[in-house]
């Protein structure tokens, strides 16, 4: 049984490493059926509870995180997870999300709102593109144009990207909440920062404000995988590399369908909105 009471193991570690100790403490609980039930840890506990935070696509780095957490309870003779092996990490291992859980990403990010409407845009175009957030970050307003009556992405001279209405929608809500309008030049950009949220130093003028940073991007997706319940450590290269897997058919029917709910552009607007990028 734990020889150390967790106070006073949480007393010798730094704030980041007390709060990953308390989550591992808390999950390998839930897992058992109960905090008592830690009394009687054994080895193949163990095994089997990192069975199963692999097969939640729990990366490397935190099961071993989380091993240390349950062997700093217990003296080493004692230690249930001292034969347990600990994975390595595979720099080349990209975790993969499916579409259920690509669903639980972006159904509850509210479109309504100037910064929903921007992360929603944006999650969309990194899985549809299956860019790196950098080219993302960067695109324009004379990036995208209307082809057979309907939004496409353009990719190169002779390539282009439909994208569905409801990206499309965001689209427009964040350049209005950037510009006041989507009568814009070509070289706008709509991945930059929003005015008026908590510290944000960005410029006056949104044409002056630099693109999105790629830490900023992360820090989005990681805060709405959170709200979905996803433990695994989810970027914008997971995204990327999930989009161009699943194919764009797959990824427009699941945007369509998690935001149908709170679409906010309407068929008027969407003509309106049409007719100012072909004017272009």
């Amino acid at each position: 049984m734990p020889k150390r009471n967790y106070t006073d193991v949480l007393k010798n570690v730094r704030p980041n490493s007390a709060r990953a100790y308390t989550q591992t403490w808390n999950d390998l609980a839930k897992y058992l059926g109960g905090e008592e039930y830690l009394a009687s840890l054994s080895e193949s506990d163990v095994r089997a509870w990192v069975d199963n935070m692999l097969e939640r696509k729990l990366s490397a780095s935190t099961i071993r995180t989380r091993l240390a957490a349950v062997a700093a309870l217990f003296d080493p003779q004692d230690d249930p997870t001292r034969g347990i092996e600990r994975p390595t990490t595979n720099v080349n291992e990209t975790i993969r999300l499916t579409p259920a859980e690509i669903t639980r990403l972006i159904r509850d990010i509210d479109i309504r709102s100037a910064s929903g409407s921007q992360d929603f845009a944006l999650l969309s175009l990194l899985l549809l593109s299956g860019w790196n957030v950098e080219r993302v970050t960067k695109l324009t307003w004379g990036d995208f144009t209307i082809r057979h009556g309907r939004p496409h992405l353009r990719v190169d001279v002779r390539e282009y990207l439909p994208i569905p209405q409801a990206v499309w929608a965001a689209l427009a809500a964040t350049a209005r909440q950037l510009y006041g309008s989507t009568s814009l030049l070509h070289d706008s950009r709509l991945f930059v920062a929003l005015a008026g949220f908590p510290g944000n130093p960005a410029p006056e003028n949104p044409r002056d404000r630099s693109p999105l940073s790629p830490q900023e991007v992360n820090r989005r997706i990681d805060r709405y995988a959170k709200l979905a319940g996803l433990e695994a450590h989810i970027t914008s290269r997971n995204l990327a590399v999930t989009g161009r897997e699943l194919g764009i058919n797959t990824i427009s029917a699941l945007l369509e369908k998690a935001n149908s709910h709170t679409r906010s552009t309407t068929p008027t607007d969407s003509l309106r909105l049409w007719r100012s990028v072909t004017r272009g």
